[in-house]
């Protein structure tokens, strides 16, 4: 039902894009050379459209510890003694920050708590616990912004459709 909804407001604005194909082929008795243009121009609009819409992302997750400059290395003063190995990715959220695993938090020891595991007694952490899995990372906004776009890009797009067809009906 959630998947639904999306679905229908995209169809609704690819329906749009149709008829506003056909109300432009009909209005201006657009010939096969200028049906071309028509379908060019779209096609031109949409590729703009995808450059911006690749230009959106979300950003990435940060891990504590200083990767860039150190080779790729997390050890850090607090985790130093725990001889963590970069074997398995398994991250870990605590003090809004992302760890490794719980190795890299400094973590001594876990427990099940339901669907998820909290680690304790992590030295790199001021509260000492860390839950499984990385730090949310908030991407609404950006979201958002792609679901408009592409969209509209839909709605600009779908002009050529008609215009294709009308000029294949015309040449037979």
């Amino acid at each position: 039902m959630v998947t639904q909804v999306p679905q229908r407001f995209f169809g609704a604005f690819t329906c749009v894009g149709l008829l506003i194909g056909g109300y432009v082929m009909r209005r201006f008795r657009i010939l096969p050379k200028g049906g071309l243009v028509l379908i060019l121009s779209c096609i031109i609009s949409y590729a703009i459209l995808i450059f911006f819409m690749m230009v959106i992302g979300c950003p990435d997750i940060t891990y504590a510890g200083d990767i860039q400059s150190n080779g790729g290395n997390l050890t850090m003063e607090c985790n130093s003694n725990c001889y963590c190995g970069m074997y398995t990715y398994s991250p870990v959220c605590g003090n809004n920050e992302t760890y490794f695993s719980g190795c890299f938090a400094g973590c001594k020891g876990y427990h099940d708590d339901g669907p998820t595991k909290v680690y304790y007694d992590c030295s790199c952490i001021p509260g000492g616990t860390v839950i499984q899995g990385a730090c949310p990372v908030s991407c609404t906004i950006e979201t958002i912004i792609y679901v408009i776009l592409i969209t509209f890009g839909s709605m600009i797009s779908t002009p050529a459709e008609v215009a294709a067809v009308v000029i294949q009906f015309r040449q037979e």
